[in-house]
């Protein structure tokens, strides 16, 4: 729908998008307050704070959500995930991981140390 259907209207927030978006002035999507899918990994996400005074004039502030715990996506081989000491960093992140092995390695959850592996629900090759 276009943005001008809504002149003369002080301020219009639409929701369901997951990243913020502001297709007019006074026309915004907040996005999502928090990360639903891998895809969003990265993305600072947050709540509109938002001021309209007597004139109908709008003050928006993009106010940051706190992260509990990031979305992280690696890639790689399995050898290479398992030997690369970088990827401590995301040892309390919520990770996704996709092998480019050129032959699918058997139970890889089996060749990873018990103490690293966390809270695993499944490994997707």
């Amino acid at each position: 729908m276009p943005a001008d259907l809504f002149d003369g209207i002080s301020y219009i927030a639409l929701g369901h998008l997951h990243r913020p978006q502001a297709p007019g002035p006074r026309l915004r999507y907040s996005g999502s307050p928090l990360p639903y899918s891998f895809s969003e990994a990265g993305q600072v996400k947050g709540s509109c704070l938002v001021e309209l005074d007597r004139r109908g004039d709008v003050r928006i502030e993009q106010v940051p959500a706190p992260v509990y715990r990031r979305l992280s996506v690696l890639s790689g081989t399995l050898d290479d995930l398992l030997k690369d000491p970088a990827n401590v960093a995301y040892e309390s992140d919520f990770v996704a991981v996709v092998l480019r092995d050129r032959v699918r390695p058997q139970e890889p959850m089996a060749q990873q140390p018990d103490s690293e592996r966390g809270d695993c629900r499944s490994w997707e090759t």
